[in-house]
């Protein structure tokens, strides 16, 4: 009766613990979630400061707030098939310059030492080199 009761309670502490943990945690998440919203409202404040001086100024804004945070390609992009045909080539080129190429003799001699090296330790009652 007395392990039951010891694993229980130790159970028991254990849920505390992760329950306590991922309170903090959300309230961590909350924190830095509040701080984010508050930067970058001040982001957005200062660029649209920064727009009326241009327009004051009597430039022109190549840039809007919706366009500054917009990334990746504009919708509907696609690319030419001669486009990825160019990149599949280039992509090929590349990786064949990466090949190297060993002599057969080099092959023989490295093979030998591997086996040299993988005698020495089976004799030494080792399992892996190192």
């Amino acid at each position: 009766m007395a392990k039951t009761k010891r694993r229980h309670s130790n159970l028991n502490q254990a849920a505390e613990t992760i329950g306590k943990s991922i309170g903090n945690l959300a309230a961590a998440y909350a924190e830095w979630a509040k701080q984010r919203d508050v930067i970058a409202g001040e982001l957005k404040t200062y660029l649209a400061a920064a727009q009326k001086m241009l327009l004051d100024m009597g430039h022109q804004t190549e840039v809007s707030l919706s366009q500054a945070v917009k990334r990746g390609r504009r919708k509907g992009y696609k690319q030419s098939a001669e486009a990825r045909a160019k990149m599949r080539a280039a992509w090929a080129k590349r990786k064949a310059k990466v090949k190297r190429v060993v002599s057969p003799e080099a092959k023989a001699r490295l093979s030998k030492l591997a086996k040299e090296r993988w005698a020495k330790a089976k004799k030494a009652g080792k399992s892996r080199l190192g």
